[in-house]
């Protein structure tokens, strides 16, 4: 644990300030709840539901669910709770679950509109596009995948399942 601020949370962050003033009694113990535990352990899908229970549509749960965490890592880290590695985690962790969460809807709505799909994707684009392929094959009809130099594996993988027939999509 490093040494607390000799500023009060509130004065380090104006979004800090601002986002609390919003709503203050019920946003405070929200934070208060969420800051006592490392964030690296919060479970972001269960903050996510209670936000979609209130009656939030997904976009605006999710930048709810944002402003909530990066005011905690904010307060966490202002008070000396977190050092900068449980910082850097709870960003890297939240940042995965928003793109996962968000391709999954993508995917549903994507893959309940049409009968089969093409995917044409670039560059890290290749990753989601090839992870489409797998999780639903029988939806996917071909891939034309761009500018891959950073994603070998991407095609030495799908060139193996391509060989094996295992997506349904024929070379």
């Amino acid at each position: 644990m490093k040494r607390p601020s000799l500023i009060p949370v509130e004065q380090a962050s104006r979004f800090y300030r601002n986002w609390l003033n919003g709503d203050r009694e019920k946003r405070q113990k929200q934070l208060d709840v969420i800051v006592q535990e490392p964030l690296t352990d919060t479970d972001f899908p269960a903050l996510l539901k209670q936000e979609t229970d209130a009656g939030y549509p997904l976009p605006r749960a999710m930048r709810r669910l944002r402003n909530l965490i990066i005011c905690a890592i904010i307060n966490r880290d202002v008070s000396g709770k977190a050092d900068l590695a449980e910082v850097v985690e709870t960003m890297t962790l939240f940042a995965e679950f928003t793109i996962q969460t968000l391709l999954k809807v993508l995917y549903g709505e994507l893959m309940d509109t049409h009968e089969r799909v093409i995917f044409v994707a670039h560059s890290m684009g290749t990753l989601f596009a090839f992870q489409a392929a797998i999780q639903y094959p029988e939806k996917v009809s071909q891939l034309f995948l761009l500018g891959s130099q950073g994603c070998p594996l991407v095609f030495e993988l799908l060139g193996l399942l391509i060989q094996g027939n295992l997506l349904g999509i024929q070379p």
